[in-house]
């Protein structure tokens, strides 16, 4: 119904609705994860889903934030596979290099941006800022800095684009 999305986008919260990189990541943990719980091989569990990733990209409509996922996805399986692991900046380079050769354009997507933006925030920032947090238990403190680093990542580019920011 319009008059809700009009209500969930006003309170910020219209991002719960889209499929994104979070989501590409839950699918991607319950495929693996689930094969690896039911005995399959790390290295058969990463090919299977490296398999999938694609079909559902596609089936999400392959927005920016799901092809970048959906890349960094797939260069993670695929250290997996071959046991060469990087970090994850540098599969964030390559995703992002990947997509700029394949749609230039996107570069001036505030999804694109967005997407971006926050993840290399939350890649970079949120091990050092958790660990400096006077409080609570480990995941408490990861949870709190993911939270604060997304919020002022995505800030001023909300500001910018929509003219808006909820802290929800």
């Amino acid at each position: 119904d319009l008059q809700v999305e009009q209500t969930v986008a006003t309170l910020g919260l219209l991002h719960l609705l889209a499929i994104s990189g979070l989501h590409v990541g839950i699918v991607l943990a319950l495929c693996y994860g689930g094969l690896k719980w039911a005995g399959v091989t790390r290295e058969t569990a990463a090919g299977v889903a490296l398999l999938f990733l694609p079909l559902y990209a596609l089936l999400t409509g392959a927005g920016a934030p799901v092809i970048r996922a959906s890349l960094v996805g797939g260069l993670v399986l695929t250290a997996v596979i071959f046991r060469q692991w990087k970090d994850s900046l540098h599969f964030l380079a390559i995703s992002c290099a990947l997509m700029l050769l394949w749609n230039p354009y996107w570069l001036f997507a505030p999804g694109f941006q967005l997407s971006f933006a926050v993840t290399v925030g939350i890649v970079v920032a949120v091990p050092p800022l958790a660990a400096r947090l006077p409080f609570g238990p480990l995941w408490l403190r990861q949870t709190f800095a993911v939270t604060l680093v997304a919020q002022l990542c995505s800030f001023p580019l909300l500001i910018y684009y929509f003219n808006a920011f909820s802290p929800l």
